[in-house]
């Protein structure tokens, strides 16, 4: 048996190491870094402090974090950088669905993009192909002066929910926001 073997307080895993046995100053040091918003500093200074492996030491911060009720927030700058790019890639994609679908389902949204394209109003030619049990329909879009615009129409509608996307993610992030000041107001 080994004469100094000890267990950890908070995970209890066996370790001789001395820094163990000061839990709270060693939490206290873990918690000020989780609430900034480092989870990696976390687990870098309880393997330092301890020599523990960094899945036990990743372990035993999750736990301190759980004991303590320590809610890890992002940083500013990593949640501005890949939530802007995700909230845009969103748009965008929930854009080119709408406009994809609203333009085989519904040809005249292809008129709200004539402002961009065309001196006039945009005219929608349809054709309905039939065979047994299948049904085609293809619509082109054309300029008054017979120039087809099809594929340019469906990129302006497409830009044009993007920005109506892009504006309700915004909202919904608004009232994500208020309600988790609202919450930790209580």
């Amino acid at each position: 048996m080994i004469p100094n073997l000890r267990f950890c307080p908070v995970c209890g895993t066996s370790c001789s190491n001395e820094a163990l046995f000061k839990p709270d100053k060693l939490e206290n040091e873990i918690v000020a870094i989780l609430q900034s918003g480092k989870t990696i500093e976390a687990i870098k200074r309880y393997r330092k402090a301890t020599n523990f492996g960094l899945k036990e030491a990743k372990t035993a911060v999750e736990a301190i974090a759980l004991k303590r009720h320590v809610v890890v927030e992002r940083s500013a700058s990593s949640s501005f950088k890949w939530g802007w790019i995700g909230r845009l890639i969103a748009a965008l994609f929930m854009g080119f669905m709408m406009a994809t679908a609203g333009l085989a389902l519904f040809p005249a949204v292809g008129k709200m993009a004539s402002p961009f394209l065309c001196e006039g109003t945009i005219q929608v030619e349809s054709h309905t192909y039939r065979r047994p049990g299948e049904t085609t329909v293809t619509r082109n879009f054309f300029c008054p002066d017979g120039r087809e615009v099809t594929f340019r129409t469906a990129g302006i509608s497409c830009l044009i929910y993007s920005a109506a996307g892009l504006i309700l993610i915004g909202c919904f992030d608004g009232v994500r926001f208020a309600w988790k000041k609202l919450k930790t107001a209580r």
